[in-house]
């Protein structure tokens, strides 16, 4: 290499040593892995102990390392050579210290009307620095590309929105909070979301990513042949899996079984190693998930009537949102330092002490918790416009911060002199992102496979009543398959689910160190690729429904052990973890209870799912169980008396704890579901029990 050559002999050891990078980076992109990997080898030997290696050149040279790593398929390396370019770049990037020059003129009071840098100047820059990197910034600079999305700022995007606020446009500060709020889950994940969003152009299905992600995952197949060979040979292994029953009866088809699943397995690890090449280089890779539109599609995909109210957490301050089709209310939550108590003295009444701790009758006839509810509620909606007694079909609700263990769904209002929770005056769903709350009509498959965990919902509950509630389960929800505990899955269950169409946990988990490393399945939680991290990962794709009756938060224990710093956050993550796998609706418990209501809980809303839309079913499966007698020998977490009349499960210990995530149906689509539901009921009724019909009426307090 002349240039190269002529650098050394002039002993501009620096220039030489950029110059033998990006000699190394032309054979890399070539696919001449040898002859790249020389080159590193000759630039690491010039750099030796200088200085140059602490820095900018040294950090290049294990960015670029890790490229030839990712060729050479050594994915753990090759990660170790990322992680190091990132250390140096979380404090030598140029474009994060442009941000946090920015914000420290915020923190300065520098940034007013009259300078010297105005609010409209601000939220130029911010809007510049704070928005994803572009084609062209990805062909420039990589590293710093890689870098902004892997350094946590979140500070930067609350001074963004809070700008926003001073200049008074509040649909713009809507749009900041939500990309804060998918930046929060991009700065989580390795490489900043990019491997993520990699693996949902290339593997995602076609519907999810739109026409220009189509091209995108055109112009990537033809320029990584390698991966469009592995895809290929992963695609024919997914075809022999898909013609095969989940949980095979014959040994000989289970062998084949096992066989495929290893094969998909070592072929997603190859894809994994490819992906990585990619997100190392100079390549254009949209941030396809979480999703980004502004107010007025977000408006427009909103059903007539339906009502998304959000919340947001800047500067220790919470803001609320309220908006509809037609228009929206903001306001800041008052004393919002006061909100953390109330929130602890509401789950301290409802009974939440510990995870297994008992409540008694008394208890369940205390309505106490009623008073702490209201003034819950009447604090969160102080100083607004907002009216919950309204009529209206549904809302959507974006929690943040604290409010993630809020269950709004036993928040009364009054109506005719008497107390009415939430949850009986119009459906609630949530969603992790304001864009997450409306993502359109998604055709459920009136034919899907329900794959059921069949565990122990209470420690040391008889095994028995789990299978029981698998049977009863199995009556209602047509193709309920119970998976093997003994012996184990036939693969790991980040490989295995991806056959799935439905998975219902009926077992208790094991909180993970985490949002990712905690395990779906219990059995399998001590086996390598079992935990959420693992599912995200190829192969790509999962159950489209989720359900976790045996999940556990800071809830259950009225915020103890939470995590001050970022109350909220692991929930936030969990979330937007499952639902990047695939997955479109999720109902996880705030607390678990793990008695008879939890399974009939989940049995009633399970049975309703091919016929409604999510929300309409979980409601309908809460006014149902409170109306139903409690089975005092059946609830764990009940003190066992002996009562001639017992109560009815209408405190919401036993269905306020639960979280309906869902993106809902597009406008004209529920109609359009119902009358398939409708349909398919029909088909149906002669194999299968009639489904109870909603009671009429309001339960009140």
């Amino acid at each position: 290499m002349p240039a190269a050559d002529w650098a050394r002999r002039h002993d501009l050891r620096q220039l030489w040593v950029s110059l033998l990078l990006s000699a190394a980076e032309h054979w890399s992109v070539l696919g001449q892995t040898d002859q790249a990997a020389a080159m590193l080898d000759q630039a690491q030997r010039a750099v030796g102990l200088r200085t140059m290696g602490a820095g900018r050149i040294g950090a290049r040279l294990q960015f670029l390392r890790a490229g030839v790593l990712f060729q050479q398929r050594k994915l753990a390396s090759g990660d170790k050579a990322v992680a190091a370019a990132m250390a140096f770049m979380r404090h030598g990037s140029k474009w994060l210290n442009q941000i946090a020059q920015l914000d420290r003129r915020f923190a300065a009071g520098q940034i007013t009307t009259r300078g010297p840098i105005t609010a409209r100047a601000a939220m130029e820059l911010y809007g510049r620095l704070l928005g994803d990197p572009t084609p062209a910034d990805w062909a420039l600079r990589p590293m710093e590309s890689l870098s902004v999305l892997v350094t946590p700022h979140v500070p930067s995007y609350e001074h963004w929105f809070l700008v926003a606020l001073e200049r008074k446009v509040h649909e713009k500060a809507l749009e900041i909070a939500d990309l804060a709020r998918r930046h929060r889950f991009f700065s989580s994940l390795a490489y900043g979301g990019r491997l993520q969003s990699l693996r949902w152009i290339l593997e995602a299905p076609d519907e999810l990513i739109g026409q220009d992600g189509l091209l995108h995952r055109q112009n990537l197949l033809a320029q990584y042949p390698a991966y469009a060979a592995l895809k290929q040979q992963a695609d024919a292994v997914r075809a022999e899996l898909a013609a095969m029953p989940l949980v095979p009866d014959d040994p000989e088809t289970a062998g084949k079984q096992r066989d495929a699943l290893q094969r998909l397995a070592a072929l997603s690890t190859l894809e994994e190693a490819v992906l990585r090449e990619m997100a190392v280089r100079r390549e254009p890779a949209s941030l396809v998930f979480p999703p980004v539109r502004t107010t007025k599609q977000i408006q427009a995909a909103l059903p007539e009537g339906h009502a998304i109210l959000a919340f947001f957490l800047a500067k220790g301050n919470l803001y609320g949102f309220l908006l509809n089709r037609e228009k929206y209310t903001y306001w800041r939550l008052q004393q919002t330092h006061l909100l953390g108590p109330r929130i602890v003295r509401l789950l301290s009444r409802m009974g939440h002490h510990g995870q297994d701790r008992q409540l008694s009758l008394t208890d369940l006839e205390d309505t106490g918790w009623q008073a702490a509810a209201s003034e819950l509620l009447a604090a969160i909606l102080a100083g607004s416009r907002v009216d919950l007694t309204d009529e209206f079909p549904e809302l959507v609700i974006v929690p943040d911060s604290i409010l993630w263990y809020v269950p709004f769904e036993a928040l009364p209002v009054e109506a005719d002199g008497q107390l009415e929770p939430l949850i009986t005056r119009f459906r609630i769903r949530y969603a992790p992102t304001i864009s997450l709350a409306v993502t359109g009509d998604h055709r459920r498959r009136l034919d899907a496979t329900t794959a059921v965990v069949v565990g122990q919902l209470f420690p040391q509950a008889d095994e028995a009543i789990g299978q029981a509630a698998f049977r009863d389960l199995a009556r209602v929800v047509p193709r309920c398959v119970p998976l093997p505990d003994k012996p184990p899955l036939p693969g790991p269950s980040s490989v295995y689910t991806t056959l799935m169409d439905q998975l219902i946990v009926l077992d208790d988990l094991t909180p993970g160190n985490g949002p990712y490393n905690w395990a779906l399945l219990e059995a399998e939680r001590s086996k390598p690729g079992n935990t959420l991290s693992d599912w995200l990962a190829l192969p790509w794709g999962g159950p489209s429904v989720v359900v976790l009756p045996g999940f556990h938060t800071a809830a259950e224990s009225a915020l103890r052990g939470v995590n001050q710093a970022a109350p909220g956050q692991e929930i936030f993550l969990t979330i937007c973890g499952l639902l990047s796998t695939g997955a479109r609706t999720l109902l996880l418990a705030r607390w678990r209870t793990g008695g008879q209501t939890s399974y009939d809980l989940v049995r009633e809303f399970a049975q309703e799912l091919p016929h409604t839309a999510p929300a309409a079913a979980w409601q309908r499966a809460v006014l149902l169980t409170m109306d139903t007698p409690l089975d005092l020998e059946r609830e764990p977490r009940i003190t066992r008396v002996a009562v001639a009349d017992p109560p009815e499960a209408v405190h919401p210990f036993f269905w306020a704890g639960y979280m309906l995530v869902d993106p809902g149906v597009r406008p004209g689509a529920e109609q359009r579901k119902r009358k398939q539901g409708e349909a398919a009921a029909d088909q149906a009724a002669a194999a299968f029990e009639p489904r109870a019909a909603p009671r009429e009426g309001i339960r009140r307090f």
